[in-house]
């Protein structure tokens, strides 16, 4: 059983306590669980929409691919949907450049993305130039 002190100075009782706002979350902080390090490593996501039968691989595909210091996924979300990511090695504070307050477009993001992928197929590039520049979240990785 867990006993948590409610806004208003009330005490609540349960038997769990799930954080889900990440690892800065107050829940993580009250409990005083250290903070993950930098993995060595950042990520862009994103989900690209295609036409029906325009999608460049089979919707029942999920695939990774492995470079050098860079990795892809794609996962088919439906028949014309693609969730997407693409991991690369970086330095610790490449992925605050891209918050909403970074000062950087998420057009230059699309630009390093598609430099990284530039030489891959099995429909990375496609894919990629498929989700709206908008819709692309960069984010630091942690473990």
């Amino acid at each position: 059983t867990i006993e948590l002190g409610g806004g208003g100075g009330e005490a609540i009782t349960c038997r769990a306590v799930v954080g889900c706002d990440g690892v800065g979350s107050n829940v993580c902080k009250s409990l005083a669980l250290e903070r993950p390090g930098f993995a060595g490593y950042s990520a862009v996501r994103g989900v690209a929409k295609f036409k029906a039968g325009g999608m460049p691989f089979e919707s029942r595909v999920v695939r990774q691919i492995l470079g050098k210091g860079t990795r892809a996924g794609m996962y088919p979300l439906s028949s014309t949907h693609v969730y997407w990511f693409v991991c690369f090695n970086s330095e610790e504070g490449w992925a605050r450049e891209w918050r909403r307050d970074g000062g950087r477009n998420k057009e230059e993001l699309r630009g390093e993305v598609e430099a990284l992928v530039r030489t891959w197929g099995h429909g990375i590039r496609e894919v990629v130039a498929a989700t709206p520049s908008e819709g692309m979240v960069a984010g630091a990785i942690s473990d």
